[in-house]
Parts: C-alpha cells; structure tokens; sequence
C-alpha cells in the first residue's frame, strides 16, 4: 500500500509536470502571437498558424486539468485539501503555517474563477468535442478561443506553478519553467531569420496539399 507521503510526492509531481506543460504552450502561443505582429509575413505560413492555434488550445487545456475536479481527477484543490487536511506530511513541527497557507492559497485561486467558467465552457463546448451549436454558429469553431482572456491564463499558471512550489520545497522538488519563453522567442527569430536568409517568402510558403 502506497505511504501517504509518498502519495503527496506523486501528487506533486503530476501536478508540476502538467503546469510545465501548460507554460511551455503558453510561452509558444505568445511568443509566436508576438511574432506575428513583428514579422507580419510569417502571418503566411500554415506552419506557424498551426502551432499557434495548437499551443492555445494545449494552454487552455491544461489550465482545465489543474483547475476543473472531477472525483478522479489530480487538480489543485486536490493538493489544497490533502494539505489541510495532512498538514504533518508537510511540516511535522508547524501545522499551521500549512493550514494558514491552504487559505491563503484558496482564496487567491477565487479570482480566477470567471477565467475557469469560460474555460470550461471552451473545454466542453470547443476543445474536448464539437456542441452542435456550431451547425447554428460554424464561425465559432475558427475563432479565437472565445472568452477566454489568455493573458489571465498565464497569470493563471504562474498562480499553479507557486502554489505547488510552496508545497514542493517541502521535498526539495521544486521546479520554475519561465526560462523557457526566452529561449522560445529566440527560437522563433532565428527560424525567421533562416528563413529570410533562404529567399522570397513564396519559396518557402506554399498552399497546403491536402
């Protein structure tokens, strides 16, 4: 039988994994949002269209796996009620700095819950399977994802990404991926670069063959 410490650790882990995930698509997503604006001619490519739409979609998704329970689901709550329920798998010395930073945590995560309803609502109705109210509203399908602000889900990971290093440090497991959106962006320019240096941009942006 599994030790509830070790449960903790695994818990943690999942947890860590998927808010990497999900930064790492959001950097992607805004780097190559940035990129467009820049360098208006990539704007042309199928190529970066695809990865951008595909990066959104993963960073909402994510956001909806940490966020939105279900009984068998590994969210954020989850951790927040095993920790204040087993404070002493965290502290054995201080179970109220545990139980005190439960509350503080819940109550922070509470200002993102219209950010969570419209990604639901994206989840259910966009991304997880086609609502037939696309045969009324087929624009819907090709949007933007609608109403979902991605800027609040960047907040929205970063906010995950610190509450499960709080409870991380406790195993000296601790994780920060936000290097990753420089390193992203200087992957998009220097693309752009090669591709510039290779010619025109009809050279290397064809119609897609389907």
């Amino acid at each position: 039988m599994e030790e509830p410490r070790d449960k903790i650790e695994r818990i943690l882990e999942s947890l860590l994994g998927q808010v990497t995930q999900g930064l790492l698509f959001f950097y992607c997503s805004r780097s190559l949002h940035a990129a467009f604006a820049r360098e208006g001619i990539i704007k042309r490519s199928y190529l970066f269209y695809g990865a951008y739409l595909a990066s959104t979609n993963e960073a909402i998704l994510a956001v909806a796996r940490t966020a939105i329970a279900d009984s068998d689901s590994i969210t954020i709550h989850y951790l927040l009620n095993y920790a204040e329920n087993m404070p002493h798998l965290f502290s054995s010395d201080d179970h109220e700095i545990v139980r005190q930073s439960v509350k503080e945590q819940k109550g922070r995560l509470e200002g993102f819950a219209p950010l969570i309803d419209s990604i639901r609502e994206q989840r259910d109705r966009v991304l997880a399977h086609l609502d037939r109210k696309h045969v009324n509203d087929p624009s819907a399908l090709f949007a933007h994802p609608e109403g979902v602000d991605m800027t609040g889900v960047g907040r929205y990971l970063i906010a995950i990404l610190d509450v499960v290093n709080f409870y991380a440090g406790f195993f000296n497991t601790e994780f920060d991926p936000r290097h990753l959106e420089a390193a992203i962006a200087g992957d998009i320019d220097i693309l752009v670069r090669w591709m510039s240096q290779y010619g025109k941009p009809e050279e290397w942006i064809r119609p897609p063959i389907f």
